[in-house]
């Protein structure tokens, strides 16, 4: 039993390290100006994002639930290793629809992903007797991904200046390989071993989170501020273009903002201390209004650092939202229940992505975070106002 406990440990340093490898996205910092260079407009490319949120739409939930049935740890190795699969369709791909696929390809590793990660944590956490201390250590692996992004962030715009655009691109295929490794490596708390469910079970796990008003009111919430922020990192390197920022320096804006909300997520718990946990949900969209507010109303260099502050929103509004759902459920439906959360948060995305790409294209890229504020403003709005109707807010 010792010697199980003591593998079993291992399984959160290597998820913390899975965080790292997972965000070393060489690509990211320099993706809407490689995708412009092609010949694609700013439309085409959030619908490109956006096919990579279909994807995870049709399979978000039944992932979810494979990973509940079948295992946590069965669901991070098939998902890396297909999300490997799609790095590599990038790699090879020139053209709209040779990214498409790659999206698609992405998606359906990453709807695997979702979700499992996050489930393993707090079950791993549950076999040591150790569940009280899921919120800091799950701050931690947001902390350590976003270090990973840093890297990236920075290394990306380098390789990508000194070589050519393509070049992140071939760089992220290692660690994507070696999170595939590790993830080979991961141990199924006992808990969770394989029994036999079947289809009426993920029903009735369905119709009884539906059912439970309050966990039913709270994942639409949690799904709305994300979407956004998602939405709108794309359009801040159109905004940056906007403002003359030279490419090189992209890499170090983007990896400035991703310390900042790696910092906010992992002092999360304080911040929320500081502020209430009621409050908190409230913060959180206001503040990413006003930032985009701002910006709409200003064309210079000066105003990105307001860019960090919307990240660091991000950061501290992910371990939030994420604990308050890990409280409210079971653990044989935790990994089903967060992704339902995600899968409304990409629905969101897939609905609203295209439309903010093509006010960037016909009008400015200033129009379209005015959209974005109103949008919003007017979802979460009525979302916490239904929190406040029942006792949640």
């Amino acid at each position: 039993m010792q010697k199980y406990k003591i593998k079993l440990k291992r399984n959160i340093t290597k998820l913390y390290v899975g965080s790292f490898l997972f965000e070393l996205l060489f690509f990211i910092p320099i993706m809407v100006p490689f995708l412009e260079g092609l010949g694609l407009t700013m439309s085409q490319i959030l619908t490109l994002e956006a096919s990579f949120a279909v994807s995870l739409i049709m399979l978000e939930i039944p992932s979810g639930y494979f990973a509940d049935l079948h295992g946590r740890t069965t669901a991070l190795l098939a998902g890396s290793f297909i999300a490997f699969m799609g790095i590599l369709t990038f790699v090879l791909s020139y053209s709209f629809w040779g990214f498409l696929l790659g999206e698609v390809i992405t998606g359906i590793g990453m709807s695997l992903v979702s979700g499992s990660g996050e489930a393993l944590l707090y079950d791993t956490l549950i076999e040591l007797n150790d569940e009280k201390g899921y919120r800091k250590k799950q701050e931690n692996v947001f902390f350590y991904g976003r270090i990973g992004s840093v890297i990236s962030n920075v290394t990306g715009a380098i390789l990508a200046s000194l070589f050519f655009l393509r070049m992140p691109f071939y760089a992220t295929l290692i660690p994507f390989g070696t999170w595939v490794m590790i993830n080979s490596t991961l141990i199924e708390p006992k808990r969770h071993k394989k029994t036999f469910e079947t289809w009426a079970h993920f029903k009735q796990i369905l119709k009884e989170t539906f059912q439970n008003k309050k966990l039913r009111y709270f994942i639409v919430y949690a799904a709305i501020p994300p979407a956004f922020f998602l939405m709108n990192f794309w359009l801040y390197q159109r905004y940056m273009e906007f403002v003359g920022l030279p490419l090189f320096y992209f890499g170090i804006v983007i990896a400035g903002m991703n310390i900042f909300a790696g910092f906010c997520g992992k002092y999360s718990h304080k911040i929320e201390i500081v502020l209430g946990s009621k409050f908190s949900l409230i913060v959180v969209p206001a503040g990413a209004i006003g930032v985009w507010l701002a910006l709409a109303n200003l064309k210079t260099m000066w105003a990105l650092p307001l860019l960090f502050i919307a990240s660091g929103l991000w950061g501290f509004f992910l371990p939030l939202f994420m604990d308050f759902l890990q409280k409210m459920t079971s653990s044989d439906r935790r990994a089903t229940v967060i992704s339902i959360r995600s899968f409304l948060t990409r629905l969101i995305f897939f609905a609203m992505a295209p439309f903010l790409g093509s006010i960037a294209d016909f009008y400015t890229i200033q129009t379209a975070f005015i959209a974005s504020a109103i949008l919003l403003f007017i979802m979460a709005g009525i979302s916490l106002i239904t929190l406040k109707k029942i006792d949640l807010l």
